[in-house]
């Protein structure tokens, strides 16, 4: 949903939204089920020795390191591709940004801030097989540090093809929104939270306690309106009703009121969605509009439901295409 803004922006062409605040605490917990493997905790006899490395480590670290860091660790895993497309604008040539990522990424991964899988993925880019990129040991230490929190990092599992290729897809929604924003002078990114800091805790029917988990939470501002979006991805993985449930789940949470008392207006809630084929894709799309259609519970105003190439545009023209 939109609201208008008391004031004007002053500044609306705003600057680059990258890195966006919100994005320093790294996800702990793995969805797919495999078991983590701990990092072997350095001998409390070293401990101050360990962390005056880190913080030498820390201190060689660039701003824009430093966003890569939170990037990765908002997301779990990024291709380089997604890398360069956040936070290496500006270069003569794509070409020369791509060589710029490829080097910062080499060191990180020599300092430990960041690890790579040890095989290639699928991700929503296929074709090109890219190496997913995750926060390593000391990247971890180092948020843990700004953030005050204590570190319990964990190397990633062996994440399942189904699971790595979501967070990817959800990395490249959040690349191809940011990239049309930061083209755009009149529109800005105010919020953004990825997954795990996107979570809302409400009181469900019945007052048990509920939790709802989107994909990505997004804060959109113009000079006269600001625009709240709720951001599910879905890759053709899961059944309609399944999807249905989840929008009931949003009809829960603003019946709640609990995102009105924060914000003052309830976010629209948009489904991407693509599947292996362009015309499985339109089919799902169909059948999850007449779904929630045919649902009373389900109000269709709530929802826009677009393939993934539309989701940019609805979002600049605060959702209407």
């Amino acid at each position: 949903m939109r609201r208008p803004l008391d004031h004007p922006i002053a500044d609306p062409t705003g600057a680059p939204s990258s890195p966006v605040p919100g994005e320093s605490r790294p996800p702990r917990r793995p969805k797919d089920g495999a078991l983590p493997r701990a990092i072997p905790q350095a001998p409390s006899g070293r401990q101050r020795t360990y962390q005056k490395q880190v913080d030498a480590i820390a201190q060689r670290l660039s701003d824009r390191d430093l966003a890569i860091l939170e990037s990765v660790a908002a997301h779990r895993f990024l291709t380089i591709e997604q890398i360069q497309a956040l936070h290496f604008q500006g270069h003569a040539s794509r070409a020369t940004a791509a060589r710029a990522a490829r080097r910062a990424a080499a060191r990180l991964r020599s300092l430990r801030v960041l690890g790579e899988l040890d095989r290639r993925v699928g991700g929503i880019t296929a074709g090109s097989s890219p190496l997913a990129h995750y926060v390593d040991v000391v990247g971890a230490r180092i948020l843990a540090n700004r953030s005050g929190h204590t570190s319990s990092h964990r190397l990633p599992p062996d994440p399942s093809t189904r699971f790595l290729d979501h967070c990817l897809a959800i990395a490249d929604a959040r690349v191809a929104v940011q990239s049309a924003i930061d083209a755009d002078p009149d529109v800005t990114i105010t919020e953004l939270a990825i997954e795990g800091a996107a979570t809302r805790r409400y009181a469900g029917p019945g007052g048990a306690g509920q939790s709802l988990r989107p994909d990505m939470y997004l804060v959109t501002q113009t000079t006269e309106y600001e625009d709240a979006w709720f951001i599910e991805i879905d890759r053709g993985t899961e059944s309609i009703p399944t999807l249905t449930k989840k929008c009931q789940q949003y009809v829960d949470y603003r019946a709640s009121g609990r995102e009105q008392e924060r914000t003052g207006f309830f976010p629209l809630v948009i489904w991407s969605m693509t599947a292996t084929t362009p015309e499985r894709a339109a089919r799902r799309q169909a059948a999850l509009t007449e779904a929630i259609d045919r649902d009373p519970r389900l109000p269709s105003e709530l929802f826009r439901i677009v393939a993934p190439g539309d989701l940019p545009a609805l979002i600049l023209r605060g959702g209407d295409l």
